[in-house]
């Protein structure tokens, strides 16, 4: 009898900007993954997902459950990676937004950097 192959693995790192700790969870699923992003108190307080779509370029999204703000940073950042990976995209996105952009765009570049260091990790 041959033994089922676990499709699930999961990755953790972290960086930093300006003074902020930011960590990053990343748990690929058959298919798809999970990426759990957040700060130094540990929460989930949105879910997105994003995920290519068969009637156009842009891949389709939407808030499983949304933070507490209304922003759609959550979700535009779902969007992006669906679209660069081509796979189900799920987001936890628990960094402070609005006007600091500028941790954002770190939270993208350094996502990006570990996706070149470990393409498998998606």
């Amino acid at each position: 009898m041959e033994q089922p192959v676990c499709g699930l693995s999961s990755r953790q790192f972290c960086g930093s900007h300006l003074d902020s700790n930011i960590f990053f969870f990343v748990l690929k699923l058959n298919g798809s993954f999970l990426l759990w992003i957040g700060g130094e108190q540990p929460s989930m307080s949105s879910l997105c997902l994003a995920m290519p779509s068969r009637f156009g370029e842009m891949p389709v999204s939407t808030n499983i459950f949304p933070g507490k703000t209304a922003d759609r940073t959550c979700e535009l950042f779902a969007t992006r990676l669906a679209k660069r990976t081509g796979k189900h995209c799920y987001v936890s996105y628990n960094l402070p937004s609005g006007p600091d952009e500028a941790m954002l765009r770190y939270a993208e570049q350094r996502l990006m950097e570990e996706i070149k260091l470990a393409p498998d990790m998606l």
